[in-house]
């Protein structure tokens, strides 16, 4: 941020981190817990994700696989489809519905703005200190149950907060990034709170899906040399007449237009994915 005093000609660059603190109706009442983290009796294995809902080759997966490939067609052959169909193409072929979550209010605090650089290592730990110690006044349940100074050794060490719950962190990829390296430095500190294991920083939604179509970007932008494919990205943008792509600057609303109304078969990933995953990835 340039901060400029009112009379002076010279502004200064301050490092600012901004954060919003956001309530989660289903989250369990008594908050998320570090247990579960654990697995130690059954640890995750990507085959758990790759065969769960949506992605294994069940019913679920060929009802996907239909909605994409009709909602394709229709985009590409709409009066077509209109005269044929009468309109009812997505009520022939609709996205299947699983687990839907009530809707519910969503309140929403803003936190105060702390003057650190989130971009390093250091200011991210000072962040931390910052928003969890000092503004949410977390780890108040210490050893002597009272409303202790947050800057006292033991109390930091035995807070219920910091060895019992689970607090998520959402941000962009860096924000992950740095979270997960304070973490690494932290693991063998004696207070609970550096050690951090209450705090998980996943990357936000939309930073997952823009990860995923840059790596569509790199992977099936275009053929190998020599070879000529119709399983490319720029197949597909000529095909649906598309203009302003360029894989160097690409833009993400531009790509994920483009990307849901083509199916694109990913031959590369039959050794990973199962038969549906493997012949449409959208």
């Amino acid at each position: 941020m340039r901060d400029q005093v009112i009379g002076s000609s010279k502004p200064v660059m301050r490092n600012l981190t901004t954060a919003i603190l956001v309530e989660n109706a289903h989250i369990p009442p008594k908050g998320l817990s570090q247990r579960s983290l654990g697995c130690a009796d059954r640890p995750l294995h990507f085959m758990d994700v790759l065969s769960s809902y949506g992605l294994r080759d069940d019913g679920i997966a060929r009802q996907i696989a239909r909605h994409f490939v009709a909602e394709a067609i229709e985009y590409q052959h709409r009066a077509a489809v209109r005269w044929t169909l009468a309109g009812t193409a997505q009520n022939r072929y609709p996205m299947p519905v699983l687990d839907v979550l009530p809707p519910n209010k969503t309140p929403v605090h803003l936190l105060s703005a702390v003057f650190e650089n989130e971009a390093s290592i250091e200011g991210t730990a000072r962040v931390h200190e910052e928003l969890f110690l000092k503004q949410l006044q977390l780890g108040r349940s210490g050893a002597d149950g009272g409303d202790s100074n947050v800057e006292d050794e033991a109390y930091l060490r035995t807070a219920r907060e910091f060895n019992e719950e689970l607090f998520l962190a959402y941000g962009d990829q860096l924000t992950a990034a740095r979270i997960r390296s304070v973490k690494l430095g932290q693991r063998d500190a004696r207070r609970a709170f550096d050690r951090r294991g209450w705090l998980l920083g996943p990357p936000a939604l939309f930073h997952v899906l823009q990860a995923m179509l840059l790596l569509l970007v790199r992977t099936h932008w275009e053929p190998l040399k020599g070879q000529y494919s119709k399983q490319t990205l720029l197949h597909h943008i000529m095909f649906l007449n598309r203009h302003g792509f360029n894989k160097g600057t690409v833009k993400y609303h531009q790509l994920a237009a483009a990307v849901a109304n083509a199916g694109l078969p990913c031959p590369r990933r039959r050794a990973l994915l199962p038969p549906t995953a493997e012949r449409w990835c959208f």
